[in-house]
């Protein structure tokens, strides 16, 4: 898979900017063509779409640790006005549903977990606080300082993938809440959809094994 952003050395001090607008960017990851330097977005002010969001954990993480991982996501995607946060593609429970994926291999699973857990340890080790409790700027500058290991942008990296996954997707996976995303970027869905009964991993189950 394609990484769908870059964060250069010499840009790290600067300003982040997108390099296309996200709408344009995320049409072109519709087309399965989009390979570009896309820096992740911050705000001057954090807000999200979601007052009291679903924190349960689902066995795999405490609520403590989802709480860490929704503001993260809010963080690298906010509500700015130029299209909707992570919160608001319910991104953190779509993450949850990857994760219980019973065809993702368990080094995949346990990337994510042990990662996750390691960014906001080292979160409460460098800054003395939750990740949650930051102030934006400090949540920045905690980024910025960790960014030059490899194991750390990786993990950011593929945050950002999640992220975009979540609101590409059909509804049905947890993520895309009324296909906010499809509206805003103006896309229609393929024919037939989804439903309970065709939708991944349970249409594996009706697939049966090609035997010669």
């Amino acid at each position: 898979m394609k990484r769908l952003y870059e964060i250069e050395e010499d840009e790290l001090g600067k300003e982040h900017q997108w390099h296309l607008n996200r709408r344009k960017w995320l049409q072109l990851a519709l087309l399965g063509s989009a390979a570009m330097s896309l820096p992740w977005v911050t705000s001057c002010e954090t807000n999200t779409n979601e007052d009291a969001p679903n924190l349960d954990g689902g066995g795999i993480f405490t609520h403590e640790e989802m709480k860490n991982i929704y503001t993260l996501q809010n963080f690298l995607l906010p509500e700015e006005g130029n299209g909707p946060s992570a919160a608001a593609m319910n991104a953190h429970q779509y993450f949850l549903w990857s994760l219980n994926d019973p065809h993702l291999p368990a080094s995949e699973k346990d990337y994510f977990v042990g990662k996750s857990i390691q960014v906001f340890d080292l979160c409460k080790e460098q800054m003395d606080k939750n990740f949650y409790s930051l102030e934006d700027i400090e949540k920045e500058n905690f980024l910025l300082k960790n960014m030059s290991e490899g194991w750390f942008e990786s993990f950011i990296s593929r945050m950002i993938t999640v992220i975009f996954e979540a609101t590409l997707l059909d509804p049905i996976y947890g993520g895309n809440t009324n296909e906010n995303g499809w509206k805003w970027l103006e896309h229609t869905p393929g024919s037939p959809r989804p439903d309970n009964n065709t939708k991944y991993p349970e249409i594996l189950s009706k697939i049966k094994p090609n035997i010669s």
